[in-house]
């Protein structure tokens, strides 16, 4: 194909749906099932038939794996964003706003355009649809997937990246055959749907790659030999990628594979490089391993809740607070023990204050400050994740950690909102 140059965004088709306000809209959205996992392709596959959407982009990323997809996310879009490409990015759970789900060329979703999509999905696929076209109600999850494809194939892309959500093989995302899979590690994690086998899970996430298309892993990120024999068995074209020192940095050199491999064939050499270095230095992602300054304070932030994570975390912060202890905000999710999620960072940590987020997906207070393990630091609860920030307002160093719900909670305690979500990218 002709090079890619920058281009402006045409006009976005009008919708005609009479739609009520994005605040109420999001209100019915999520409504709709939003612990309800559906891990089953037959819906999905029904209602993206149906709205014409099985090809979102001319170009198609999907980003597997335990850990490390957001941060593979947000690497490729920076890349593809400094390369002046026409970029739309679909990721979850999201922080502070959903319109954080479905991004163009970096950007939050405009309000009145996600109104308008949910709106007119809804009425069709949501739970009051008399006759969904998919043969039942769509979930939160897979609503939402549907959403961002609509939002990508009403313009004219250069790219789509998708964030899966849990697994691959049946998740909602792998209903758009990609032109890349590029995966993080894999590790034990949401067992009562991917199953306890390491090799299993391997096989379900790799399952989003497809025979004779790119598929592109890291050969120092956990369980990437399982993931090669899955990738093989499969009949992908696989590459392995060997730089890095940190998780981070691996994942960095994951995405900048995909990337090339996408625009190989569109962009000169030079503009690649270009846009690899321009983007670097560009992306943000915020609620990993982030480092956030508010009114004289440094909130050191990561959604890590796995022990792959944690150890991840566990190095970053160790590096960056020079061995010393500072308090540390934290709540879990259900099924995440305390001695597993919290206990390799009590080296770091002067003081626990356990909350739960707002979402309802989260252990109570009371029940994770009892597991913290006895002659560790003093530990504290706080009834909500703001009465938390508040208590430690006059701290110079706050750690931020156990869920990305959690996260979310703190990040809008600590000044954003739905009118202003978190960037991802520098200057945006």
């Amino acid at each position: 194909p002709a090079a890619l140059l920058p281009r402006a965004p045409r006009p976005v088709r009008r919708l005609t749906v009479p739609t009520p306000d994005w605040p109420d809209v999001c209100r019915q959205l999520e409504q709709q099932n939003p612990s309800i996992i559906r891990y089953e392709l037959g819906a999905m596959e029904r209602a993206v038939h149906h709205e014409g959407v099985s090809r979102p982009a001319p170009r198609v990323a999907i980003v597997a794996g335990t850990n490390g997809k957001g941060t593979i996310c947000s690497f490729l879009n920076a890349f593809s964003v400094a390369a002046g490409w026409h970029v739309g990015l679909y990721t979850s759970p999201h922080l502070v706003s959903f319109r954080e789900r479905v991004r163009l060329d970096g950007q939050p979703i405009d309000a009145n355009e996600a109104a308008a999509l949910a709106h007119e999905l809804l009425v069709r696929h949501g739970a009051q649809a008399p006759r969904p076209p998919a043969g039942r109600p769509l979930s939160y999850f897979e609503l939402g997937t549907l959403m961002a494809l609509r939002a990508f194939a009403s313009r004219p892309l250069d790219l789509a990246i998708l964030e899966v959500g849990l697994g691959g093989r049946l998740d909602a995302t792998n209903v758009v055959d990609a032109d890349v899979a590029a995966f993080g590690s894999i590790a034990l994690d949401h067992v009562d749907w991917l199953g306890a086998d390491l090799r299993g899970i391997a096989g379900e996430k790799a399952a989003v790659a497809r025979p004779g298309r790119h598929a592109i892993h890291h050969a120092r990120l956990g369980g990437a030999t399982l993931l090669a024999e899955a990738l093989d068995t499969i009949g992908a074209v696989r590459t392995t990628v060997t730089e890095g020192l940190t998780p981070r940095d691996r994942n960095r050199a994951v995405a900048e594979a995909a990337f090339r491999t996408l625009c190989r064939d569109a962009l000169p050499e030079e503009r690649i490089s270009a846009a690899i270095e321009e983007g670097g230095r560009r992306v943000l992602w915020p609620g990993r391993q982030q480092l956030l300054e508010r009114a004289g304070a440094r909130w050191w932030i990561d959604g890590a809740h796995n022990a792959e994570s944690v150890d991840a975390a566990r190095g970053w912060l160790r590096d960056a607070l020079g061995g010393r202890r500072v308090p540390a905000i934290v709540g879990l999710s259900p099924g995440r023990a305390a001695p597993d999620v919290l206990g390799p960072i009590a080296e770091l940590v002067s003081s626990w204050h356990v909350t739960a987020s707002r979402t309802g997906r989260a252990r109570p207070a009371d029940d994770v400050a009892h597991e913290l393990l006895p002659g560790g630091p003093p530990v504290h609860t706080h009834a909500a994740p703001g009465a938390a920030v508040s208590a430690l307002a006059d701290e110079p160093d706050v750690i931020v950690l156990g869920s990305l719900y959690l996260v979310g909670d703190v990040l809008a305690a600590l000044g954003y909102d739905e009118s202003n979500p978190p960037p991802i990218l520098i200057g945006s």
